[in-house]
């Protein structure tokens, strides 16, 4: 999980987005995405959904989580 969610805030980083505007971008609260990337809550279907429809070419980190996950 944790490269994912790496991924994805260095994603954020280089477009210079706050944690508010990445959270809304993958339709999820702030608090929501702050708990996944503390480890505290689990990357749900959704937010996989949000990742991919954000960032289409992290379908490889996705892919690689899922499959960890199954």
């Amino acid at each position: 999980m944790q490269e994912l969610i790496e991924a994805v805030e260095e994603r954020k980083r280089s477009l210079g987005w706050t944690d508010e505007a990445l959270a809304r971008a993958l339709g999820v609260s702030r608090p929501l995405w702050s708990q996944i990337r503390s480890g505290k809550r689990r990357v749900t279907l959704d937010v996989v959904r949000g990742i991919l429809r954000t960032f289409p070419d992290l379908e490889a980190q996705v892919m690689e989580y899922l499959k960890e996950t199954a």
